[in-house]
């Protein structure tokens, strides 16, 4: 084949006793331009596929289905593959665009295809909740409430306590927190402050209030006032039940000799 060859063939025909033939064979167009018409061809033949990084179950995903010169690819068969490995098949818009809701959390697999193009790669993303629980932790341990000079970490965690990898700007009382991947910087504990997080890639805003320690004076004091309370209200039954009492008349006998 005459794409194998980067210039113009001579052909020469020789035999004893005859005169020498010589033939220039011209192509068409320059080698180099055959290249660069060769790649055009497999960039427009080859498809690629562009889809929303907000993976969230429940939500409507939108896809498109381009060839590697950004021109949009009608009619194009997208397979899905959930989870479970179950598939099945979506066909893309005169736009490009095809559809679908993931209803699992797990790893989705598309592909597209179509007759006289290239396929897509194999394109791979995870399907998360959606919902996340806002985790505190000082030195490691998780707390619900705090003393006084506590440093404070926040964690976004899913239900499968795996820390949800999102950077986010919140709110701490008057000041901002920042998270990467998930984590929080430290904070310092003063008084009940309120985190909030913003809605941020398909999660919603969330909230966590931050509430100080019962002071062990405060807890023996509510104590202490239990008891006297319970001795208290024993005293006044026992008054009372004596009260109650009815007094027996007793009568005195003498008894003497004449």
């Amino acid at each position: 084949m005459y794409e194998n060859y980067e210039q113009d063939l001579v052909v020469q025909l020789e035999k004893e006793g005859c005169e020498p033939y010589t033939n220039v064979i011209l192509f068409e167009n320059s080698y180099s331009d055959f290249q660069k018409d060769k790649a055009e061809q497999e960039q427009q033949t080859t498809l690629q596929i562009t889809i929303d990084p907000n993976f969230i179950i429940g939500n409507e995903v939108t896809g498109t289905v381009k060839n590697l010169l950004g021109e949009a690819v009608d009619k194009v068969r997208v397979k899905i593959t959930k989870p479970e490995e179950t598939t099945f098949e979506v066909l893309t818009t005169e736009s490009g665009l095809f559809k679908f809701t993931p209803e699992v959390q797990g790893s989705w697999k598309l592909q597209a295809s179509k007759d006289n193009f290239i396929s897509s790669e194999l394109y791979e993303i995870e399907a998360i909740s959606g919902e996340y629980t806002i985790i505190a932790l000082v030195d490691g341990d998780e707390k619900t409430s705090f003393d006084k000079g506590d440093m404070i970490t926040f964690e976004l965690r899913d239900q499968n306590e795996t820390v949800v990898l999102l950077d986010v700007e919140a709110s701490y009382g008057n000041d901002k927190v920042s998270f990467v991947q998930g984590v929080s910087d430290e904070v310092e504990f003063q008084t009940d402050y309120k985190l909030d997080i913003p809605e941020v890639n398909g999660y919603e805003s969330q909230d966590f209030k931050t509430r100080k320690v019962e002071g062990k004076f405060s807890s023996t004091v509510y104590w202490v006032m239990g008891i006297a309370a319970f001795i208290i209200v024993i005293v006044l039954i026992s008054k009372l039940r004596k009260n109650s009492t009815p007094k027996i008349n007793k009568m005195e006998v003498q008894l003497g000799g004449s």
